[in-house]
């Protein structure tokens, strides 16, 4: 992940994407189209409202709302870009982008590696004649088989859990510019829709409040980073460096590690219910969890399928 360039690539395919697709003429015509529509409902709206209380129909107004629509339309873009380039701004300050890398994908895999080379290899010992000294032997050889299973076992977890915190990082990353994306195609709609006369204002503004929602992942990106590091600076110094403690002959360090992926996993994937409870818009946190499960599930369908053929074919 080094130079995590996912900030400066979304600018720019926000740049293209306005420059490929909202420049269309189509685009336009069809937001030309859905301007003249709700501007009549809206003027429609105005005139029966004017009759009814018997007052003048507020002209200024209507074409005030016209004008700000336009305005809109034409600084869409713009605001895309400069709400993700502020929210990632704050990111790039709380814990800059080019050190995201250091916490998902260098430690962990580095002190698994180390840990798996160091095994140290049974010693084959001479089996005394005597009945105790062959007993004896024995156990010894099962007691060390035992630690070198266990000890390969939680490395494989541990390095599970650091591929799954790397994959859950990169597809909320993936799913926020997805996100942001569909969300500028729309914009011409929503923008025309706020002409809608008790209803498109209230729609505007929770279409505003998801572009921040989603812009704003960056920075709980940044501070669960921030947060992982300084956690497992201190643990490492305080808690493992003057103590050398082991779990099965896996140092604590390696535990550790694996025990904040876990935890990072389980922040990453609900970073979209903490924004939406901070800014607003809808949160699909949901989303997230269902689409980490899928993998598990279709496991867990695979293997199902393969107990299910070896029965049948027993019963043949």
């Amino acid at each position: 992940m080094a130079n995590v360039s996912s900030i400066p690539t979304l600018m720019e395919t926000i740049d293209s994407f306005s420059m490929t697709f909202l420049d269309k003429p189509e685009i336009k015509g069809l937001f030309i189209g859905l301007l003249i529509l709700t501007a009549t409902i809206s003027l429609l709206s105005r005139i029966f409202t004017s009759f009814k209380d018997k007052k003048e129909i507020d002209w200024v107004g209507w074409i005030l709302d016209i004008t700000g629509v336009v305005c809109a339309s034409l600084l869409v873009t713009v605001f895309f870009k400069g709400m993700v380039f502020l929210m990632s701004y704050i990111a790039n300050v709380i814990y800059p982008f080019d050190l995201w890398d250091q916490f998902l994908m260098e430690q962990l895999d580095t002190d698994i590696g180390k840990n798996l080379e160091s095994l140290s290899e049974s010693e084959e010992g001479s089996i005394n004649s005597s009945l105790l000294g062959f007993v004896t032997t024995k156990l010894s050889f099962l007691d060390i088989t035992f630690q070198k299973i266990s000890t390969i076992l939680f490395n494989v977890c541990f390095y599970v859990l650091s591929l799954g915190a790397r994959m859950c990082f990169w597809l909320l990353l993936l799913w926020r510019s997805l996100y942001l994306l569909v969300l500028l195609s729309l914009s011409y709609v929503h923008i025309a829709k706020s002409l809608l006369p008790s209803y498109g204002i209230q729609s505007l503004f929770g279409y505003i409040q998801e572009i921040i929602q989603v812009s704003s992942w960056s920075i709980y990106f940044s501070a669960g980073l921030f947060v992982m590091r300084e956690m497992e600076m201190v643990i490492q110094k305080v808690y493992i460096s003057d103590n050398l403690m082991t779990l099965f002959t896996i140092p604590m360090g390696i535990v550790v590690d694996g025990m904040l992926h876990l935890i990072f996993i389980i922040y990453v994937l609900s970073i979209p219910k903490f924004a939406s409870k901070h800014f607003g818009g809808i949160d699909t946190s949901s989303i997230m969890y269902g689409a980490t499960a899928l993998p598990v599930a279709m496991a867990s369908m695979g293997a199902n399928a393969v107990g299910i053929v070896k029965n049948v074919k027993e019963l043949m």
